[in-house]
């Protein structure tokens, strides 16, 4: 079984929870994507060191999205695999192995455990002005990834490696990308399960059979 969401939408990155980070309202549009796989068998084969931080500054992060009394309701489609694609990069297992190369080994920044441990691999425009960033993140049954503008820094953002394939044009294999209008986004994607102020938010549920190995 999968389910996917989506949102496009400005995520406000500074709260008085997250320390070190002040009172600016600062606010930064972003993509977020992720596709929860259930029955996960395989870990992604990664390239590059692994370094542990224990702490929660990844701000961008879905597991730091505050809790919302707002429902969704879940709707019972699929939307196309190329969703799932940018850069010729998949959202499952070696994705990270895959980034690596396309866009260079990266430190695979691990955070969190059991529900909340997450895996990031962090790429930046290596353009000089605005910071365009691209992270894959693998949880303990999802994969995510996210792209925005600017925002503050986190602990590990100076690990992120620099590249000039990421850029404010960057989009999806389906054409989702930065500072497109709610009508071009639903063109791609159809109608979301819920629109809220800035924000589009997608849960699709697919019941699929799973392929007999080889």
């Amino acid at each position: 079984m999968r389910i996917i969401s989506f949102a496009n939408r400005w995520i406000s990155p500074l709260n008085s929870s997250q320390p070190g980070h002040g009172s600016s309202l600062a606010r930064t549009t972003a993509i977020f994507l992720m596709l929860l796989a259930h029955s996960l068998l395989a870990l992604a084969v990664q390239t590059g060191t692994t370094e542990r931080l224990d702490d929660n500054s990844d701000w961008w992060s879905a597991y730091n999205a505050p809790e919302s009394d707002a429902t969704a309701n879940t709707q019972a489609r699929e939307v196309s695999s190329s969703n799932f694609e940018v850069l010729g990069i998949h959202l499952a297992d070696g994705m990270f192995s895959q980034a690596a190369a396309k866009l260079g080994a990266a430190t695979i920044i691990e955070r969190g455990d059991a529900s909340t441990g997450r895996q990031q691999a962090c790429y930046v425009s290596a353009q000089d002005g605005t910071k365009v960033h691209l992270i894959f993140e693998r949880g303990e049954v999802d994969f995510t990834y996210y792209l925005f503008v600017d925002g503050p820094d986190w602990d590990g953002s100076d690990r992120c490696v620099r590249t000039n394939l990421i850029s404010r044009s960057l989009a999806t294999a389906s054409g989702v990308h930065l500072g497109q209008t709610p009508s071009q986004v639903i063109a791609i994607l159809g109608p979301p399960s819920r629109r809220g102020k800035d924000e589009l938010i997608y849960s699709l549920n697919v019941r699929k059979k799973t392929l007999p190995k080889s």
